[in-house]
């Protein structure tokens, strides 16, 4: 895994070890992306995305953890270092969850591991045993 100062987590590279965790821990069946709606972008840009079914509010990551039929299907937002949730994002989290999706907010390492250990996204030691 990449090398992680815990001391100074930005919001990037938060990010950056949720890839690694899943990259290197997550079940052979778990299909897993980051949803790149982030950034800044130019109007234009932001209006051909919108157009093309962009949905502001969309968590970061988008997990397909199989478990029997249907599955669970998680999502996982990223905030560092002091990051909020806005509005937008709260309101598509709440939709998520009423159609019985997995949603958390992971803001540091330790939360986000253990969101995606409780989801069974990734495998623990015992789990490899």
């Amino acid at each position: 895994m990449t090398n992680h100062d815990p001391r100074r987590m930005t919001e990037m590279n938060l990010h950056m070890y949720v890839v690694d965790l899943l990259s290197n821990f997550a079940g052979p069946d778990v299909i897993w992306w980051h949803n790149a709606n982030g950034e800044l972008r130019d109007d234009k840009t932001g209006s051909k995305l919108k157009r093309m079914g962009v949905k502001p509010g969309l968590p970061d990551f988008t997990i397909l953890i199989p478990k029997g039929w249907p599955g669970d299907i998680a999502f996982l937002e990223i905030k560092g270092d002091g990051g909020v949730v806005s509005a937008v994002q709260k309101d598509f989290m709440t939709r998520l969850r009423r159609i019985g999706c997995l949603v958390g907010v992971a803001r540091t390492p330790e939360e986000a591991c253990n969101m995606l250990v409780s989801w069974g996204a990734i495998r623990t030691q015992r789990s490899l045993e």
